[in-house]
């Protein structure tokens, strides 16, 4: 037995969460994230179900964003955030609204990330094997 208290973790009351750790300006950025990647998924799943990709790592992405969802996505590991091989975003110059382009991926899988990759993978231990 892992857990030497009888007591179950469904019965057990949760502590109070400090006022001191709310952080409105963080909600809102991973609220807008999340906005941004509901529109990613929508667009992912049109071409799962057409049938052009099988999962969403068989995706390359191409992002058109205003400045402020520019500014937003910055500093983020796009690839690992969407779930895809590959995203390259392009602010547009208008306040226009955000495009969403979903193509498939060229290249071989890689064996341990599973990346649809044209060269090998950069991350430590992992390799290539064919599509």
């Amino acid at each position: 037995m892992i857990n030497k208290n009888e007591k179950s973790i469904h019965e057990t009351i949760f502590p109070e969460i400090p006022q001191s750790w709310k952080n409105d300006t963080l909600s809102q950025k991973w609220t807008d994230l999340y906005e941004i990647k509901q529109k990613v998924n929508i667009a992912i799943e049109e071409k799962r179900s057409s049938k052009e990709i099988g999962s969403s790592l068989e995706a390359d992405l191409l992002i058109n964003v205003n400045e402020k969802e520019f500014q937003l996505l910055e500093g983020i590991d796009l690839e690992e955030y969407f779930i895809t091989s590959k995203v390259k975003k392009i602010q547009n110059q208008s306040e226009g609204k955000m495009m969403i382009e979903v193509k498939k991926s060229k290249g071989s899988k890689c064996t341990l990330c599973w990346k649809i990759l044209e060269k090998k993978c950069e991350r430590k231990h992992c390799g290539i094997i064919k599509a």
